[in-house]
Parts: C-alpha cells; sequence; structure tokens
C-alpha cells in the first residue's frame, strides 16, 4: 500500500525540527500554554523556545511574570539598555533554579557598541553565581536604512559583532565553542587577548 505521495508507510521517516519566536502578544502566547502529559508544570506550545523582547524584557513586568511560570527553555534579548543591575534582577526572576539549559541570554548591541556593553553585562550574569547561555545575534543591532527607508545590513558589520563576540566572551572566560572562521578559541593572530572591561580570572 503506498500513501497518497506515492512512498510506501515503512519508508518514511520522522524529522526531529524545533522552533523558535518572540513571546510578544501574551494572549496569543497563554491561548497556547497547556499541561502536557508527563510532565510537571505548564509548557508554552506555540513554540519550543520563546525569547523575551528588548522592548519587553522588564524583570517586573506581564512577559517576565509570563516566562517564569512555564517550563520551556526561554531567552531573552540583551541590548546596550540593559544594565547590570537589570540583569541580574532578570536573571534571579527567570532561572531561581539555576535548571540547566534554563535561560539563554541573546545579545545584540551592534559591531560598533559590542565591546563598551558587553564584558559588563558577562560579569554582572557570573556574579549571580547562575549559569547562562549566550548566544550572539548579529543582525539586529547592524541594521542601516537606505535613502528610501528600506532596512539593510552590512556584512562585514554582521561578521565583525560575531568575531568580537567570541573574542570578548574567551576573554572573560567564557568557552562558546570552535570559531568558524579562525578555527581558534577567540583568538585573534594566534594570540589569547583580553577584552577591555572583563576582570582576570583566577
Amino acid at each position: 500500500m503506498e500513501s497518497l505521495m506515492g512512498v510506501h508507510p515503512g519508508e518514511l521517516q520522522w524529522i526531529d525540527f524545533f522552533t523558535s519566536h518572540e513571546g510578544l502578544h501574551l494572549l496569543y502566547e497563554q491561548a497556547q500554554t497547556r499541561r502536557v502529559p508527563r510532565q510537571e508544570g505548564w509548557y508554552d506550545l506555540s513554540t519550543h523556545f520563546p525569547w523575551i523582547g528588548m522592548r519587553t524584557a522588564d524583570p517586573r513586568g506581564a512577559h517576565a511574570e509570563f516566562f517564569r511560570g512555564i517550563r520551556n527553555p526561554i531567552a531573552v534579548k540583551i541590548g546596550p539598555g540593559m544594565g547590570a543591575g537589570k540583569l541580574q534582577e532578570t536573571i534571579e526572576v527567570l532561572h531561581p533554579d539555576d535548571e540547566p539549559g534554563r535561560l539563554t541570554l541573546i545579545h545584540r548591541f551592534g559591531a560598533d557598541s559590542i565591546a563598551r556593553f558587553l564584558p559588563p553585562l558577562i560579569e554582572a550574569a557570573r556574579a549571580t553565581g547562575k549559569t547562562v547561555l549566550w548566544c550572539c545575534d548579529p543582525m539586529h543591532g547592524n541594521t542601516h536604512a537606505t535613502a528610501d527607508g528600506t532596512k539593510t545590513r552590512n556584512f562585514e558589520e554582521i561578521l565583525s559583532e560575531i568575531d568580537q563576540a567570541f573574542d570578548i566572551h574567551a576573554a572573560c572566560g567564557n568557552r562558546l565553542g570552535r570559531h568558524p572562521h579562525r578555527g581558534d578559541w577567540g583568538r585573534r593572530d594566534g594570540v589569547p587577548g583580553r577584552a577591555r572591561g572583563c576582570a582576570k580570572r583566577t
């Protein structure tokens, strides 16, 4: 017996894929939130990995309250407006049990700003004693508008922010993974550097 697509059922294979989006519209997210079999707590079933955007990243706001109550792995976008104190409060609200993989911090500063803003936030997160995952969004901080208002981005700036992110994290003692372009651990020209503002680890 063949399926409608001409493929025998025994030949079908399952493909695992995962989705992520900003949990901006809380009424939509709440409507998709359920208890699931064989799991404790509530899950936002609109996506596997919801995140809080910079516009709603208030640790005392409604979005943090909703995200605090779901069991999904979650993320928060952080940018130049996220000070050290606010970041620490956000981590305490969303990540009280220090559950591995629970909280990801997605930083987006732009190539011209990442070296100034990221190191103190890394140190602030470390000071909480909680383990977080770090992710670089090199797109949204490097947006420019053309004369007619069209949004565009410069590839060199995108690549620069990624390069700097690896260097800064490595200098601050974070191991992000193998650099896809240089093949090292955040070193430039084979010489380890230390980003300005990072406390030297002992």
